[in-house]
């Protein structure tokens, strides 16, 4: 929802700046979920391709359509969630 903004121009920087540092949190979070299971030994090759769309998909389709991007990203997130709940079980 951050990066969706009908905000003016002035005011949509700080938008950006919110984006890219939640992005990171995101990333930061879920290299230490995989870093948790690493060390549990419960090793998941879909957690790491999904962690490899997160570094190379959603970054590169910020330079397509801001309505794809955002797709991309929620798909990102919903397997996250997937991920998450996988190893709960």
């Amino acid at each position: 929802m951050v990066g969706v903004s009908i905000l003016p121009h002035d005011q949509r920087e700080k938008g950006y700046r919110v984006h890219r540092l939640l992005y990171g949190a995101v990333i930061l979070s879920y290299a230490l979920f995989l870093f948790h299971l690493y060390q549990i030994e419960r090793m998941s090759i879909f957690a790491d391709i999904v962690f490899g769309y997160l570094l190379i998909v959603v970054p590169f389709s910020r330079k397509l359509n801001v309505t794809l991007h955002a797709v991309i990203a929620s798909v990102g997130l919903v397997l996250i969630t997937i991920v998450a709940v996988f190893n709960l079980i």
